[in-house]
Order: C-alpha cells, then structure tokens, then sequence
C-alpha cells in the first residue's frame, strides 16, 4: 500500500471513528464543537497532505450547470406548491434570526467541503477509498441528526430519517463524484444553493415528508447526471461516448421514467394512488403487505359505485380498503355500507361520499411487507 493511501485510509476510518463515536456514545454533538472537529480534522489533512491549489478545467461550466439545476428545481419545488399546498417556514426570517440560523452554517459547509475535497484529491480514481469516503463524510454529515433520532417512536424516527439521513444518501454521492471533476469551489456552490435558501424564505412547499425524502434523496444524482454527461460530450471523450450503448441509455431512460411513476403514485400526485394493505381483512384477495392501485373518483363516478366494487376510503384517519356490501340512497344522497372478504360480519356504519378515494383494480403481490415490518418494529 502507498503511503499516501495508508494516510488518506487512516484519515477516513478517523472520520468514520468519531462520528460512530458521537452517534452511539455521546450523543451530546453541538453544531459549534461539531465545526471544531472539522477545523481539526482539515488541519491535520492539510499537515498530511498540503495544500492543493488545483485549478480544474470547465470550472465556470460546471458551476453554471449546477446553478441552472438548482434554480430549476426550486421554481418545479414552489409550482408545486399551487397544488400541494404550503406550510409556513419553522425559521423566523427576522434579520437578526437570520444571521442567528445561519453564522454557524456557512464556515461549516465551507470546512467540510474544503475537508472532502482535500483528502480526495489523494485517492486517484481508487474505487474502495471513493466509497469509504462517501461513507465517512455521510456519517459525519448525519452526525448531528442521527444521536437525536427518537427510535422509540416509529412517527418521529421515520421524519427524522426522511428529513436528513435519506436526502444526506443522494448529496454525498454527488459530492464525492464532484470531488473528481472540480475543487471544493463547486462543491460549496452546491451546498450553499441547496442548504442556505431555507432560512429566507417564509413559505415551504407541503411536500410530506416521504415525497420530501425521495425529491431530495433523487435530485443530485439527477445533476450529477448533467455533469457527466457534459465530461462525456467533451472532445476529449468522443471516443468513449461513441462506445456508450443503447442499453445502457435504455436503462437510465427506464431509471428515471420509473422513479417518476413510483414518486407520483407514492405522494398521490395524480389520478392515482398506491397504497399498502395493513390487515387481512380482504383475503384472499388483498393479503398483508400488497399494494393496490388506487383510482381517484369525483363525486358522480363515486355514485355510480356499485354492490361488490372494492371501496377505498378514509375513516377515523385511516386508510381503508372494503368490497361494498350494500348502497344505500336517500333522495340525492348515496351512502355505502363495506365489509371485508375475510369478515364475517360488515362494518357497521354508512360510507359518505366525501369520505371516499376511489376504488381498485390492480394489485401487486408482497412488495409493501417492507413498510409493514418496519410499522411492527417500532410500535
């Protein structure tokens, strides 16, 4: 092993080491010590390493392929919003709360970033040391989420992993691709685009928490996506980009189109919804841990709903899924009683139209016992 990749080795498994160390033992990090760790942990890169005054080509390119993405996704992410809905920001957008929120953040993405780039540059295209050092700088990104995670309920642990350890997955892989490509100049363009805006604004698109998870977990690889391919493009390249195959364009056409599909159905964006089947109140038919398809309905197409259709409505906050067991009118009003396949008695009570979804045709076996499992685990 060279001696340059005993030390970079060492220098991550040391990242690795307290950010474990603080998660499972500690758990007491504040964000002024945590800038502390950094400033350390990039003088001792720095007393390893050197200083790297690299100047990377098509810098000013990429940076404005970054921005252009970034701003595009914020004006899709408020569009949105028209639909969705918007929650009021958490953070007081007063200048002094401002400058409160925001005087740690802004040394400490420039360190971690100047950090990430500084023991990176020592890799060379080393796979393994490109991995552990996602995995450190993932760990050490999470380090002030993970120790205040709540695993004793399933609700808080869920937000928590959605909100900052899943989106953390997607930005340091991209992170550590850009390593490759440009200094830390562009890496901190990134963070500061992505990371300081939720500080100004006042009103937050209402995403939900899972669809929040997949947009900002999907979002960089979809941007380093668009820098690769521009690498790609480049004369340099034209060689490796005239061997790049149609399956291989096929796949990443498949990966994205189905992202799409899982993300629209998933948050119920439009026509229709996939939901998981909790109970076994519907077998044979719907066993625990299938997804159906749902079909939204307006109010006439919900009239229209006859005896033996399968029902998909809300009660009590809870989702149900019930064959209709007997319609019932009352002048202009259409009411439903339900009752499950696997029940031998109805459910008791009148259906309203507006508490209904839509009903169902499709189902897909098995591949919601994930969610069922992690539901049990935690309650």
């Amino acid at each position: 092993m060279k001696k340059s990749t005993f030390k970079t080795t060492l220098l991550l498994s040391l990242i690795c080491f307290i950010s474990l160390l603080n998660n499972f033992v500690f758990k007491n990090l504040n964000s002024l010590t945590f800038l502390g760790i950094i400033l350390v942990l990039l003088f001792i890169s720095y007393s390893i390493n050197g200083l790297n005054h690299s100047h990377k080509r098509f810098e000013k390119d990429i940076n404005i392929t970054i921005m252009t993405c970034v701003i595009s996704y914020y004006l899709i992410l408020y569009l949105s919003g028209l639909f969705l809905g918007f929650n009021y920001n958490v953070y007081n957008i007063g200048i002094f709360s401002i400058i409160k929120n925001i005087w740690l953040v802004l040394p400490t993405i420039l360190l971690m970033e100047m950090l990430r780039y500084s023991i990176n540059y020592q890799i060379n295209n080393q796979k393994v040391l490109y991995i552990l050092s996602f995995l450190s700088f993932f760990l050490l990104d999470t380090t002030l989420y993970i120790s205040n995670i709540n695993f004793s309920s399933i609700d808080l642990w869920i937000d928590n992993v959605s909100l900052f350890v899943i989106p953390s997955i997607g930005k340091n892989i991209f992170l550590t691709y850009l390593t490759t490509k440009q200094n830390y100049r562009s890496q901190i363009l990134y963070r500061y685009m992505m990371e300081l805006p939720i500080y100004f604004v006042p009103i937050v698109p209402d995403l939900g928490v899972y669809l929040q998870a997949v947009c900002e977990l999907s979002f960089p690889i979809i941007v380093l996506f668009f820098i690769n391919q521009f690498y790609k493009k480049l004369p340099i390249n034209q060689e490796k980009v005239s061997k790049q195959t149609s399956r291989s364009r096929l796949a990443t056409t498949f990966t994205i189109v189905l992202l799409g599909v899982v993300v629209s159905l998933t948050a119920g964006l439009g026509k229709h919804q996939a939901i998981v089947i909790a109970s076994g109140s519907m077998q044979p038919y719907l066993y625990r841990g299938d997804v159906v398809i749902v079909t939204k309905l307006n109010d006439e197409e919900k009239a229209d709903l006859a005896i033996d259709d399968l029902l998909v409505f809300k009660r009590e906050n809870k989702i149900v899924v019930h064959r209709i067991y007997r319609k019932v009118q009352n002048g202009t009003s259409v009411f439903f009683e339900t009752k499950g396949d696997n029940n031998e008695s109805s459910d008791g009570y009148l259906i309203e139209l507006n508490e209904i979804i839509g009903t169902t045709h499709y189902k897909i076996k098995y591949i919601g016992l994930p969610t069922i499992f992690l539901y049990e685990l935690f309650h």
